[in-house]
């Protein structure tokens, strides 16, 4: 929908329902270093095709970067069944992988 135009609901009134999208504030950031090793490396993967969730792995490589750690990605992934929400997981080299989902 253009704001910019005229349209059913009148000029220039956009109005957003639903869930709002999510951000990396200080309680999740402070989750993440809890979960996190500095020495090792972050893989960030979003769900593929999600904007939403893009943007969310996008601030979250964007604030581990600040705290210094090193982050690889953003990576983009389907998955089977689709994964929802965000989660870490530390693979077999031992660095960690963080998935973020569709909003719950």
């Amino acid at each position: 929908m253009d704001v910019n135009q005229n349209n059913v609901f009148g000029p220039n009134n956009f109005y957003q329902f639903g869930k709002q999208a999510r951000h990396v504030d200080e309680r999740i950031g402070a989750q993440l270093e809890s979960y996190l090793e500095k020495d090792k490396k972050i893989i960030i993967t979003a769900a593929m095709g999600d904007a939403e969730a893009f943007d969310f792995a996008n601030e979250t490589k964007i604030y581990l970067e600040k705290k210094g750690f090193t982050v690889i990605g953003i990576n983009q992934a389907l998955t089977m069944p689709p994964m929802r929400g965000q989660g870490v997981t530390k693979n077999k080299d031992g660095d960690f992988e963080i998935m973020v989902g569709t909003q719950i």
